[in-house]
């Protein structure tokens, strides 16, 4: 079953808020009902969450880089 939009999008949003640590607690139960009834909302989260590391770890990468360049 195909999340609707909407629904996508909410659970996006309250990833990303989770992931950033700036979820209020009713998000964050809201964000469990959602892994915890729908498989394809935990396939999401999962993709999220890899995205999200991946994008961590692009910038720290390149943080040193952009420090020495400030220095110089």
């Amino acid at each position: 079953m195909m999340l609707r939009n909407k629904l996508r999008r909410r659970i996006e949003t309250l990833t990303w808020m989770f992931l950033d640590k700036e979820i209020a607690t009713a998000e964050r139960y809201e964000l469990e009902n959602h892994l915890a009834s729908s498989a394809e909302a935990r396939r999401l989260f999962g993709e999220l969450v890899d995205m999200h590391n991946s994008l961590n770890e692009f910038f720290a990468e390149r943080q040193p880089v952009a420090a020495d360049a400030i220095a110089a």
